[in-house]
């Protein structure tokens, strides 16, 4: 009898060691499940985003980058220009100051033909005049005009001479005044007056 008894008490005991260790859910649904800390943790790969904490991406338009050949192009012009209107004002400054203008307008400013039509005073009609036409000692060709003024009027000064190779004289082919009524009067009457400006 009483090994009957101690077998029943270690049967229970057993029974109950067997309870603790094994997982609640083998002895049928009515029994409460373990915590989770007795599984291993797992995690999902599969990456959910939700709307409302997403980043919004605007989708913006590349900067155009302006080319600079047109700027290049507009200072190369103004530079260009700049360098050939100051060649050309040096160029008419030395022709203006030259000693065949100079006495050009010399002569006809003490001509009495001259002082007939356009008065005393005979002078360029500007303080920066513009002398046209080329002096080319070296190839024997002179050739130029410019405007005058006086007192009773304004008139054009020709002057054109060459230089024979021959000889090496000048040979004055016109030397006038031509006054805004289309007088035309000839200063090379005196030959030495006009080889004198050469």
């Amino acid at each position: 009898m009483r090994i009957l008894t101690n077998f029943t008490n270690f049967y229970s005991r057993s029974n109950s060691r067997i309870n603790t260790l094994l997982p609640l859910n083998v002895y049928g649904p009515t029994r409460t499940p373990l915590s989770n800390s007795h599984f291993p943790v797992r995690f999902s790969t599969v990456v959910t985003t939700l709307k409302k904490n997403s980043p919004k991406i605007k989708l913006r338009p590349l900067p155009v980058i302006k080319s600079k050949a047109p700027r290049f192009m507009v200072y190369g012009v103004l530079g260009a220009s700049f360098w050939i209107i100051s060649i050309t004002l040096s160029f008419n400054h030395q022709r203006a100051n030259s000693s065949t203008v100079q006495g050009s307008l010399f002569n006809v400013r003490y001509h009495p033909k001259s002082i007939e039509l356009l008065g005393n005073n005979i002078n360029f009609s500007s303080s920066n005049p513009w002398i046209s036409g080329s002096i080319n000692h070296l190839k024997g060709v002179v050739n130029f005009r410019y405007s005058v003024k006086g007192d009773n009027g304004k008139g054009i000064v020709r002057f054109h001479s060459i230089r024979t190779t021959n000889d090496e004289k000048w040979r004055v082919l016109e030397f006038s005044l031509t006054t805004e009524d289309g007088t035309i009067i000839s200063l090379k009457d005196d030959e030495n007056l006009s080889t004198s400006l050469l």
